[in-house]
């Protein structure tokens, strides 16, 4: 959902995670650490754009405890700004 409501280029990042998952497939040992891959200023999302895509509530709260920093404070803005569903 993130691809599609930012300005990353989908057709690339499909193209260069395929390439990420052969190296991974080829050696069981290697890390993505050892992919020295670039680090990437992403783009901030549309949030109006993610707030009409409907975010997965239950997604997001996982992500709260994923190693990426970046992808928690994502997480977090968009758990603070979807309305909590109705508890019947």
């Amino acid at each position: 959902m993130f691809v599609a409501v930012s300005a990353i280029d989908s057709a690339e990042l499909a193209v260069e995670a395929a390439s990420v998952i052969r190296r991974l497939d080829a050696d069981p040992n290697l890390r993505i650490s050892d992919l020295n891959l670039p680090v990437l200023d992403v783009p901030e999302p549309n949030w109006e754009d993610v707030l009409a895509a409907g975010p997965d509530r239950a997604l997001l709260q996982r992500n709260l405890e994923h190693c990426s920093i970046w992808l928690v404070q994502i997480a977090a803005t968009l758990l603070q700004a979807v309305p909590v569903d109705e508890v019947g």
